[in-house]
């Protein structure tokens, strides 16, 4: 998970890193179950926080970013496999 400097950089060592970009407002509509999903986060952290603490670390780290906002998983995975395929 991208969930400090640490981390990123350990899978940045071992892998491509990724950053599948959507809205706040896209996943907020996607993830219905915050509380409960088993999301790794600060005990009292909100959902925005959390967003906006991981969106910092992608963006830092991403070696490829894809817009997925109106993309269905087809297309993204369609994206990646050209790009990361060069």
């Amino acid at each position: 998970a991208a969930y400090s400097d640490k981390a990123m950089m350990h899978l940045k060592a071992i892998s491509t890193i990724v950053f599948l970009e959507v809205s706040f407002q896209e996943i907020e509509r996607r993830i219905r179950n915050f509380d409960s999903r088993g999301i790794a986060k600060a005990k009292h952290q909100t959902f925005r926080e959390l967003y906006d603490e991981r969106q910092v670390l992608y963006r830092k780290y991403a070696e490829l970013t894809v817009a997925c906002d109106g993309k269905n998983q087809e297309e993204i995975a369609a994206f990646i496999g050209q790009s990361v395929g060069r």
